[in-house]
């Protein structure tokens, strides 16, 4: 079945990739939205974020830089040189998840250390420590190089 996914045309899959994280984008806004009342009596930060064109910016350019990522990792599997395997073992999908996961949680770490160079931390870094509490869009408030360093990152791994 997922063979089937390897003939969409390239208009359907640059929709695809922007529908799925505009979805991404605003179920965060909507997991935010939700915590934060039902939190009220018990206030998570002083003060949310203030909200700001520049933050909707680059959230849209995030969005992009996302779709962009989902669009080369597609092309990459549908010319298998990333490989999807339908039908294998559960014991082998944990396992390969929590490798997964151990090694992009570190990999991202070290991204993250390198951010924070002076002269990455200037260039790319600085606005995403602009925010000393969050809003809706905090996840997803990244200068693009950072989206698109992140978004490679998965598919090395």
């Amino acid at each position: 079945m997922i063979e089937t996914f390897k003939q969409i045309t390239f208009n359907e899959l640059l929709l695809l990739a922007l529908g799925i994280n505009v979805i991404l984008f605003l179920l965060s806004i909507t997991l935010f939205t939700f915590f934060s009342r039902i939190s009220k009596y018990q206030r998570l930060q002083n003060s949310p974020q203030v909200l700001t064109r520049e933050d909707i910016t680059l959230s849209v350019w995030v969005i992009g830089c996302n779709a962009l990522i989902f669009i080369i990792g597609f092309i990459l599997w549908q010319k298998d040189i990333i490989i999807v395997r339908e039908h294998t073992n559960i014991l082998l999908v944990v396992v390969e998840v929590v490798f997964l996961v151990f090694i992009m949680d570190l990999l991202m770490y070290v991204f993250h250390r390198i951010a924070h160079f002076p002269f990455f931390y200037n260039l790319i870094h600085l606005r995403h420590h602009k925010h000393e509490s969050t809003n809706a869009i905090s996840l997803f408030v990244l200068h693009p190089v950072e989206a698109l360093g992140f978004g490679f990152l998965i598919i090395l791994v």
